[in-house]
């Protein structure tokens, strides 16, 4: 099994709490507890290790973003896409509702009797998770989101009026109203019988929405309280197949509290959405936190090292470093 080392160096002010106002509106950094920094799942034997970085609070909805990058052996097969933190390592989404498993290019299907049928989809969002398949309410003829476990979060599916057996965007309403759009939608292709070495024709190879992405949350009264930008690619298979697409999430903006932004290292590689590769084209290299008025409050720096996280450092708003982690695998 590989060990990853760990050593920091801290300063007094990191050893507890701390709550920053910007405009009025507090801003939680996350307190470092170095007993529950790493744990394992004691049924698997799999060794868990995250990184709590930034808490914020998400005004009038009573959840709050929070950002995490957390260590799995589970990432590091050969299997597994080197992420854009490194080898092993994922950074937490804000929100998504990606397909367990992809049998074919339909997001659901009408079978002859009249029912609807589909893969299991999981979805995540501030303070709530859980998974569901596409079913259809025999009374109003709609679409309708089954959870696989009971869950008082209600979905409202929006049909592709466009294209067939294809949904627009999912919406999801949590127990105290607040309401999240997933509407940016990552498009990929999946050939037949999974194997590449077919011609790119629409007989073989087809286009499928892997994943739809939280773009808006929403209060209980119906006012924005966050919006998410992406950077979009769109690459064509062929003008026969179509387009892939994909979102790489840029910014988020909490109105009146401040900014969650992502910044990545330049790459001067072909961005090619059609062979991928084993990594993500991607690499991060700072995550900033900042107030209203766009002064950095907090930010991290990801040090790598070929394909692997080789330090994550915690600097002020002046970039000085106040607190490093570094790996050794």
């Amino acid at each position: 099994m590989k060990k990853i080392m760990i050593s920091a160096f801290l300063l007094a002010s990191l050893l507890g709490g701390i709550h920053i106002a910007a405009q009025s509106n507090a801003i939680g950094l996350q307190k470092y507890d170095y007993v529950t920094n790493g744990d394992t799942n004691m049924y698997q034997g799999i060794p868990n290790i995250g990184f709590p970085l930034f808490n914020v609070e998400i005004p009038t909805t009573g959840t709050s973003v929070t950002l995490s990058v957390n260590y799995s052996t589970e990432s590091i097969s050969g299997y597994s896409l080197i992420s854009d933190v490194g080898k092993g390592w994922n950074l937490s989404s804000i929100g998504s509702v990606i397909r367990n498993r992809t049998r074919d290019e339909h997001d659901y299907v009408l079978s002859s009797s009249g029912e609807s049928v589909s893969d299991v989809y999981s979805y995540s969002f501030p303070g709530g998770s859980g998974k569901f398949y596409i079913g259809k309410n025999t009374a109003t003829q709609e679409l309708t989101a089954v959870h696989t476990s009971p869950s008082n979060n209600r979905i409202i599916i929006t049909k592709d009026n466009s294209q067939n057996d294809k949904i627009k965007s999912f919406t999801i309403i949590d127990t105290k109203g607040n309401r999240y759009l997933f509407d940016k939608i990552n498009i990929n292709k999946i050939h037949r019988g999974g194997d590449f070495s077919f011609p790119e024709v629409p007989a073989n190879t087809k286009l499928i929405n892997s994943g739809f992405l939280l773009s808006r949350i929403f209060n209980a009264k119906n006012e924005e309280v966050a919006a998410v930008e992406y950077e979009t690619t769109i690459e064509s298979v062929n003008q026969f197949v179509g387009d892939l697409q994909q979102n790489k999430i840029k910014k988020i903006t909490i109105p009146g509290t401040g900014s969650i932004e992502y910044l990545y290292l330049s790459n001067t590689n072909p961005h090619s959405l059609n062979n991928p590769g084993d990594r993500d084209w991607y690499q991060l290299d700072k995550v900033l936190l900042k107030d209203t008025r766009s002064q950095i409050i907090n930010q991290y720096k990801f040090v790598h090292t070929n394909d692997h996280l080789e330090e994550l450092i915690n600097l002020d708003k002046n970039s000085a470093p106040v607190q490093k982690f570094t790996f050794q695998y």
